[in-house]
């Protein structure tokens, strides 16, 4: 049977967000959604995920599409690279486009910050590239003392129902997670290998149209 989006979310990755910490006989006792779309669609699927875990939030780190008091965030965020930043650093029309200075227009930075402070956590990725336009705050969760594990979720790049390591964005997706990593030793402990239930099979139609997750 096909499963929708609504089922993925709903069932497949609330189970696994849900399962027992891999360090602990224990579930999570909150979930926190860091979601870096423009849109609020995650908030559809609270309902299901929160049956299991009420302390469930979500921060919307670059914005809500037409919500004044949180503006959109565009820009750069790899404020330690020390050579071109500092160049950078000397002109306040380039500071316009650096995130740092964008996310000091609200709280949610602060917010996300207190939540990896506070206890220990694991960390699920699903749909980001982990690319440098996004470094300093994820160096902030990646290399923190309390992160536990690292789980990408990856998709098929191709149409190919035979799927394997090569026919995802697993390694491409490694390889920037390396760049966040001040220390390669962390990663090799941090980030869970490549798994093939892991992956977002997508199944498309003769007009190359998006049918379902499945």
């Amino acid at each position: 049977m096909q499963k929708t989006i609504f089922y993925f979310f709903n069932h497949i990755l609330v189970n696994q967000l849900t399962d027992n910490l891999y360090n602990s006989n224990n579930k999570p006792d909150s979930i926190l959604f860091l979601n870096f779309n423009y849109t609020v669609t995650i908030k559809d699927y609270f309902p299901e995920i929160q049956k299991n875990i009420p302390n469930t939030s979500i921060i919307n780190i670059h914005s809500e599409f037409k919500n004044k008091d949180n503006p959109i965030v565009f820009g750069y965020g790899d404020e330690e690279d020390e050579t071109n930043f500092k160049l950078i650093e000397k002109y306040d029309e380039c500071l316009k486009y650096m995130k740092t200075y964008w996310y000091l227009r609200t709280n949610n930075y602060q917010k996300l910050i207190d939540f990896v402070s506070s206890n220990d956590f694991e960390v699920y990725i699903m749909g980001h590239s982990c690319g440098l336009s996004d470094k300093t705050l994820l160096g902030e969760i990646f290399n923190n003392e309390r992160c536990l594990k690292i789980k990408a979720l990856t998709y098929q790049k191709y149409r190919d129902d035979n799927l394997s390591l090569n026919s995802t964005d697993y390694i491409e997706k490694t390889y920037q997670m390396g760049r966040i990593f001040k220390n390669k030793g962390d990663m090799r402990k941090k980030v869970l290998p490549f798994n093939s239930n892991d992956i977002i099979k997508i199944k498309y139609d003769k007009n190359a149209k998006l049918l379902s997750l499945i």
